[in-house]
């Protein structure tokens, strides 16, 4: 990446995968010893199907966080642009 790039806010999801595996480190840890380098995907499949079968009102929650953050984003990094 270029030197003062500027990385996009994280979307709902990316939050609920980021808190599930800081809520399971020995999950995390397993898989990274039975799977290698090859885990973290495993892991992102296992955690998008727990995410397919949330409840609305806990989707609703990671929606709430992901506007806070978005909005936290824009007060760091005024007139920021996604340029992908």
């Amino acid at each position: 990446r270029k030197a003062g790039h500027i990385s996009r806010p994280a979307n709902a999801f990316i939050l609920y995968r980021m808190w599930m595996m800081r809520s399971a480190p020995t999950v995390s840890t397993e898989l990274k010893s039975i799977y290698g380098t090859s885990w973290n995907g495993l892991f992102s499949t296992l955690v998008k199907h727990h995410w397919d079968h949330l409840p609305a009102n806990a989707k609703e929650f990671w929606m709430e966080m992901q506007e806070d953050t978005k909005t936290q984003h824009a007060v760091d990094n005024p007139g920021y642009e996604y340029r992908p």
